[in-house]
C-alpha cells in the first residue's frame, strides 16, 4: 500500500494505492507535496519519480470556461441596440418597452463585466505558462474601452461645450467601456486563444 499525502492552500489530502508503476505524474500548483511510502512497499521514497508541471492553460477563477462569456456581451449589446434604436417593440405600451430594453442593457451591462474579468484572468493566466503565446490582458481591454467609448459617442455623442467638458465626458465612457470590454474584444480574444492554443499543442 502506497500513500501519497499532499498539503496544498485547500489543507491536506491523500491518494491511496494497492500498487506502484515506479513513476507518479503529478499536476500541482505552488503546493507543498510530501511523499509517504509504506514499509510493506516494494518501493523507497527514492524509487518513484516525481514530475510536477505547471501547466496553466484555463483560467482559475472560471476553469475551462464559461466561454460563452466572451461571446453573449456582443449578442446581448446587439439585441439590446437593435431593439433600442429600431423600435423592436413599439407595438406594446411604452412602458413594457422601457422595461425590456433596460432589462437588456443591465444584462449587457453585468454579463459584459463578467466576460472582461474573465478575460483578464484568462489572459493573465496564460501569461504565466511556458506557451508560445503569452496574451496581454489589458491590451484587449484597453482597445476594446476605446471602440466602446467611440460607439457610443456617435450614438450618443458628447455633451456640447468647450474640451472643458468634452474630455472628461470621454474619459468616463473610456473607463466604462473597459469594464465591458468583452463585448467588443472577447470573441475577438477566444478565437485568437483557441488558434494559438490549438496551434501551440
Amino acid at each position: 500500500m502506497g500513500r501519497i499525502q499532499i498539503n496544498d492552500h485547500k489543507g491536506e489530502w491523500e491518494v491511496t494505492t494497492t500498487s506502484w508503476d515506479g513513476s507518479i505524474e503529478l499536476q500541482l500548483d505552488d503546493n507543498v507535496m510530501e511523499v509517504i511510502v509504506s514499509d510493506r512497499s516494494p518501493y523507497s521514497a527514492e524509487d518513484i519519480e516525481i514530475t510536477e508541471s505547471d501547466d496553466r492553460g484555463t483560467s482559475p477563477l472560471f476553469g475551462d470556461g464559461p466561454t460563452w462569456l466572451l461571446f453573449a456581451p456582443t449578442v446581448l449589446g446587439l439585441l439590446a441596440l437593435a431593439v433600442d434604436k429600431l423600435n423592436l417593440l413599439s407595438p406594446f405600451t411604452s412602458s413594457i418597452s422601457w422595461a425590456v430594453v433596460v432589462g437588456l442593457y443591465w444584462s449587457f451591462f453585468l454579463v459584459s463585466v463578467f466576460g472582461t474579468l474573465y478575460l483578464y484572468n484568462d489572459a493573465a493566466t496564460l501569461t504565466e505558462t511556458d506557451r508560445k503565446w503569452q496574451p496581454n490582458p489589458w491590451l484587449y481591454i484597453i482597445l476594446g474601452g476605446i471602440a466602446v467609448a467611440g460607439i457610443q459617442t456617435l450614438l450618443v455623442g458628447l455633451p456640447d461645450g468647450s474640451w472643458v467638458s468634452t474630455i472628461p465626458a470621454f474619459a468616463g465612457l473610456f473607463v466604462v467601456g473597459c469594464v465591458v470590454a468583452s463585448a467588443v474584444t472577447g470573441p475577438i480574444y477566444l478565437l485568437l486563444r483557441r488558434q494559438h492554443l490549438i496551434t501551440d499543442d
